[in-house]
Formats: C-alpha cells, sequence, structure tokens
C-alpha cells in the first residue's frame, strides 16, 4: 500500500518549509529525496537566539511571521 502523493518537485536553490520555520506550525509534509542531497538544517530556537542580536533582521522576521498568520486561508 503505497499513500505517497508527490505535491511538486523541488530545483536546485528551492527550499520547503517556510511557513512552518517562521510560524512555528507543525509540519504536515514529508519530503523524499530521489537522488543524493545534501540538506541544511536549523534550529528555530538557536535561530531567533541569534536574530535577537540583528534588531533590523529580527523586525523582518516578526513582519513575514505576522504576514503569515493575517493572509493565511
Amino acid at each position: 500500500m503505497n499513500n505517497i502523493k508527490p505535491v511538486c518537485v523541488l530545483s536546485i536553490g528551492q527550499s520547503f518549509g517556510e511557513y512552518e520555520f517562521f510560524t512555528s506550525s507543525p509540519r504536515i509534509y514529508s519530503i523524499r529525496c530521489k537522488n543524493f542531497c545534501s540538506l541544511l538544517k536549523i534550529n528555530r530556537n538557536e535561530f531567533l537566539q541569534i536574530l535577537k542580536e540583528f534588531p533590523e533582521d529580527h523586525e523582518k522576521f516578526c513582519s513575514i511571521k505576522d504576514s503569515l498568520f493575517i493572509y493565511s486561508d
């Protein structure tokens, strides 16, 4: 029984999980690679701690997060 349904195929340089990262929402998708790939991961809490050292960037992050909540379906 194979319930895997491709939603999209990403190309080099594309990313996924932005909404979940900005909003701290639980993931709703799983990702599989068709070939060997490199994957980078950053812990959200550690990222936010570093970001607080850069007030303008922290403000941009908060603005993006707020926009995602306001305009999400």
